[in-house]
């Protein structure tokens, strides 16, 4: 069939093959076909569609990643199709492939769309429209029981908690920042834990958040203060750092009532140093929940910020799981 040539094509040009499928079983392929906002929003839904694939026994392609995949151990050395590393017989891919790549997930979702009404043709097609959250297991279970040998997905919203937490392990593996990032975050983790007890993240998300769900979630640095405040107070009598991360500038003499320092400032830096705290505190964001999940870190995700905070409003992320 036309649709099997396709994907058996991308393979072959784009990555090494995976283990071949056996003789009575034949591959399935997952691809997402569109960039989904910015770096959290992107590894959140490639996270889940990445555990989707490794329990179901499906492929994953996915060139969504893009300029931030020459970061990640997983994502470098794969232009579209998704297989766990080996760094004994795997390289990075030239930069230049994952633009072609990206433009051939564009051209399988257009095919699909198309394709998937045609009775016999094995493809599957799904989008996740905005702000509409979509269970993907269902989705590929019926994909699945429909003789799918291509699900096309479209859009940010397909999630499936149990299959991530299943797969927590793997999908950090995968998704674990290169070694010179992570010492990075790690050399400005451990200069504010220096004179600390505590090392508290606080990711002030200002920029794109003014209009992000209609500034619900836009936050002046006043009330990170007081949130800063009620964290300490939480800790005492701990010793408390606390480290800034934010992406917008902010004077230097801000946060002077406190122990506080800014991240590394890179954005990968930035989400694992994050990670590497011990509480994180922020508004609803795909940024720092992913910090949270990856680096198993209670997160308080304000969403009342004039209330105070509890114990209770820090909760320990099993899958990645931004509130929207």
């Amino acid at each position: 069939m036309f649709s099997v040539d396709f994907t058996n094509l991308i393979e072959d040009i784009y990555t090494a093959r995976p283990e071949p499928a056996t003789a009575t079983t034949m591959s399935r392929y997952l691809i997402i076909t569109k960039r989904t906002g910015r770096l959290g929003n992107r590894l959140t839904l490639a996270a889940h569609c990445l555990a989707a694939a490794q329990e179901r026994g499906w492929i994953l392609m996915n060139a969504t990643l893009e300029e931030y995949a020459q970061h990640f151990v997983g994502p470098s050395v794969d232009a579209i199709v998704c297989a766990m590393p080996r760094p004994t017989d795997r390289k990075r891919v030239p930069e230049f492939t994952r633009p072609l790549a990206y433009g051939v997930g564009r051209v399988a979702w257009q095919l699909s769309k198309g394709l998937k009404r045609i009775p016999g043709i094995p493809v599957a097609a799904e989008k996740a429209l905005r702000r509409d959250h979509r269970d993907l297991g269902p989705i590929v279970i019926s994909a699945e029981e429909r003789g799918a040998r291509l699900l096309a997905l479209q859009g940010y919203h397909f999630r499936h908690h149990p299959w991530a937490q299943n797969q927590a392990d793997a999908i950090r593996t995968y998704f674990a920042p290169l070694p010179e990032i992570r010492a990075e975050a790690e050399r400005v983790v451990a200069a504010a834990r220096a004179d600390a007890d505590a090392v508290i993240g606080v990711h002030i998300r200002h920029g794109d958040y003014a209009s992000h769900l209609d500034g619900r979630f836009f936050y002046p640095v006043q009330t990170y203060l007081r949130l800063m405040r009620d964290a300490r107070a939480l800790l005492a009598p701990r010793r408390v750092a606390f480290l800034i991360f934010s992406n917008a500038e902010h004077a230097a003499n801000e946060f002077a009532e406190f122990d506080a320092t800014p991240g590394p400032g890179g954005l990968v830096s930035d989400l694992h140093a994050l990670s590497l705290c011990d509480r994180i505190i922020g508004p609803p964001s795909s940024y720092s929940s992913w910090s949270a999940f990856y680096g198993r870190v209670p997160i308080a995700r304000v969403q009342e910020p004039d209330r105070r905070l509890t114990p209770a409003d820090f909760e320990v992320l099993e899958s990645p799981h931004p509130l929207y």
